[in-house]
């Protein structure tokens, strides 16, 4: 916990990009916050910042919720941040740390589900697709020799390619799951109602807790329709969810 809290402690001075200096980071480091999370969320929303670069602004821009006493909001920037760029260690252990201070679970608790599913992360879009790859053209050449060459030999190599193509295509498969929909987090402090029309008024019917990933249907207003991926639908107050993709 420790290592942690100083890797947190060292990553709020934000993370700087490699090229010119930033007006962002120098406004943060005046003191400025408010000009520099201006600045953040400006890059952010420009259709041509690459994916790590809104990576870095999403970790800046969590640090900047931490720094304002707002562990949740943290925790969903961070979160984002590693959807673009699942390699960010310093931001995973960001999100460890807030995920301590509000009483949750850690994003991984060391099982094997949970190794795996970083693994895949981590090797992202074009790892798992290479390894797919591999495995389609290790089966086209052992099915080319054994047209050309036939034998016992060749014939095994084909079925060993069969069989080994669903664990190749395994991380892909889990990796396109894995970016379903769900793609709003709760980040009410004390969870949020699900009603069971878009009026608080209405009879409440869920109730999603802090840190909950959901995904969005609809809007009303400013109710949104949601859902745990594969359950029943229910409208909740829109300021209390965190857009995960961005």
């Amino acid at each position: 916990m420790l290592a942690l809290v100083l890797t947190l402690l060292t990553a709020l001075p934000v993370a700087v990009n490699d090229g010119a200096p930033d007006a962002a980071n120098e406004a943060w480091r005046r003191g400025d916050a408010a000009s520099a999370i201006s600045m953040w969320e400006a890059q952010l929303s420009d259709p041509t910042t690459s994916s790590l670069e809104r990576a870095r602004l999403c970790h800046n821009l969590g640090n900047a919720a931490f720094h304002r006493k707002d562990p949740h909001e943290a925790i969903a920037w961070y979160t984002a941040g590693l959807r673009l760029d699942s390699r960010r260690s310093d931001t995973f252990a960001n999100l460890e740390f807030a995920r301590l201070q509000v009483g949750m679970d850690p994003a991984d608790d060391g099982s094997l589900t949970a190794t795996f599913h970083r693994a895949i992360d981590w090797m992202g879009a074009s790892g798992t697709s290479w390894i797919a790859m591999i495995g389609v053209i290790g089966l086209l050449l052992c099915m080319g020799g054994e047209a050309m060459r036939g034998g016992f030999g060749w014939r095994a190599a084909v079925v060993s390619a069969i069989c080994l193509q669903p664990l190749l295509w395994a991380p892909k498969v889990a990796h396109l799951w894995s970016r379903s929909e769900a793609t709003w987090m709760v980040i009410e402090p004390n969870g949020t109602a699900g009603y069971s029309e878009p009026q608080r008024s209405a009879a409440t019917v869920e109730h999603y807790m802090p840190g909950q990933i959901l995904e969005r249907h609809d809007a009303v207003g400013d109710h949104v329709l949601v859902s745990v991926p594969g359950e029943r639908t229910s409208w909740v107050r829109e300021g209390t969810l965190f857009a995960l993709r961005r």
